[in-house]
């Protein structure tokens, strides 16, 4: 089970060679099209990736909404279709608006995509949906830890040239 904030036990490589061999072909190309960045690929609407897309891009709009109002500027070439309403990403959106640092509104943003991922895959366990939440919240967990150890590596660079 994976946690948040907690690094991954398996990476990215090895599920996707488990469900290589696990799942049938019209799956495992499904799962190999869902990614954390929404992307235009075709997706089974009714599936978590879909869904998830669709959340992922009204999150951005709002952003872009947002940074656009900050600078004085029309957001609206910015924007992508959005084919489903999420009122309730105005409140992650008010609560990145409170954080300052930079790093903190990451966490933020991560921390709702998680929720939504968890959302979504509530009511599935032993199916296609679980595997695709997997996926998408073993890249989120990837992409964090990443920038965790190489900001520790670069912080560590800069000490160790100190010396």
């Amino acid at each position: 089970m994976l946690k948040f904030g907690e690094p991954p036990f398996l990476d990215l490589a090895g599920l996707t060679e488990s469900c290589r061999s696990q799942l049938s072909a019209a799956d495992f190309a499904v799962f190999s099209r869902t990614e954390l960045e929404p992307t235009p690929v075709e997706l089974p609407p009714a599936s978590l990736a879909a869904r998830y897309r669709d959340w992922e891009t009204a999150l951005r709009n709002r952003l872009v909404r947002r940074r656009a109002q900050q600078l004085g500027l029309t957001a609206e070439k910015f924007l992508r279709e959005e084919p489903e309403c999420f009122p309730d990403l105005e409140l992650v959106i008010q609560n990145l608006g409170a954080q300052e640092n930079p790093l903190e509104r990451e966490r933020t943003l991560n921390l709702a995509r998680w929720r939504q991922l968890e959302q979504l895959s509530a009511l599935h366990d032993f199916d296609l949906d679980a595997v695709l939440a997997y996926k998408l919240k073993l890249e989120l967990l990837t992409r964090t830890v990443r920038r965790k150890n190489t900001a520790g590596l670069a912080a560590f660079e800069a000490l160790a040239g100190k010396i």
